[in-house]
Order: structure tokens, then C-alpha cells, then sequence
């Protein structure tokens, strides 16, 4: 998995100067505050006794869609080339771009770099009926 400490960095070019100046200054400050406002909705804890866990799923999933609706397609994409780094790995560790489906609205001819539907492939080991309905463009990958 590209987030794993066991992966094999050499062949990236990861230079820290890279995230300690410039853009990853500037976008650091953007995915803690994402990462926080999806940590908060899936970490609420409902009364059980008012909600069943079919229930709690859905409002947990409708909020994130929320969250994500106010993403463009260009941020979305952000996310993701930020989650298949070391930096941003507590995405897929938390399993929060998989559950909540965070990058859903992926232009994918505007992918430079490893294949989001590769990365679902390959790394999130996705069954092909959860990959199918992971993008909304998936009639432009699948026919």
C-alpha cells in the first residue's frame, strides 16, 4: 500500500523542502482542517438507542457527502494525490476515502501519475462492485 511505512520510497521524488515551503505550506493547513471535519463525522457517537447502525451509517455517509459536495473535482483530486503520499496517509489508514467515498468526482483524464482506479485496483484491494460505484465517471472506464 502507498501509505504504508514499508513502502519503498526511493523511485518518488519526495524532497521535504517540497512541504516545508511553497504550496505544501500553504496546502497543509487545508488537508489537517479536511482530515479534522471527516475525523469529527465519523467518530460522532450517536445515542444507540435512537439510531439503528444501519441508520448512524447513513447520516455518517450523508454528512461526508455534504463535506464532499463542497469539494470541486480539482480538490478532489488534491486529496487524492495527497492521501497516496507518506504525508497523507492517515486518509487510507482511517479508511475514510474508501468509506465515504471522497473522491468520487475525479476527472480521470486529468490524473498525471498513478491511476486512481489503479490505486482502487491495486492498493485499497476493492471488490469489482464497490469499484464500480467508487467514481461517478465509471461509465467513462468501464463502457
Amino acid at each position: 500500500m502507498l501509505y504504508s511505512n514499508e513502502f519503498d520510497y526511493s523511485g518518488w521524488y519526495f524532497d521535504l523542502r517540497f512541504y516545508n515551503y511553497g504550496y505544501g505550506l500553504l496546502l497543509s493547513r487545508y488537508f489537517r482542517f479536511q482530515f479534522q471535519i471527516v475525523k469529527f463525522i465519523d467518530e460522532y457517537q450517536f445515542n444507540k438507542n435512537d439510531f439503528s447502525n444501519e441508520e448512524i451509517r447513513e447520516i455518517k455517509y450523508q454528512s461526508a457527502k455534504l463535506f464532499r459536495s463542497q469539494l470541486t473535482n480539482n480538490e478532489q483530486l488534491l486529496l487524492y494525490y495527497n492521501s497516496i503520499t507518506p504525508l497523507g496517509g492517515d486518509w487510507n489508514i482511517n479508511n475514510y476515502i474508501r468509506k465515504y467515498k471522497l473522491i468520487k468526482n475525479i476527472i480521470l483524464p486529468q490524473v498525471f501519475g498513478y491511476s486512481p482506479v489503479e490505486w482502487v485496483r491495486n492498493d485499497l484491494s476493492m471488490d469489482p462492485i464497490e469499484e464500480i460505484d467508487f467514481f461517478e465517471f465509471k461509465d467513462k472506464i468501464y463502457g
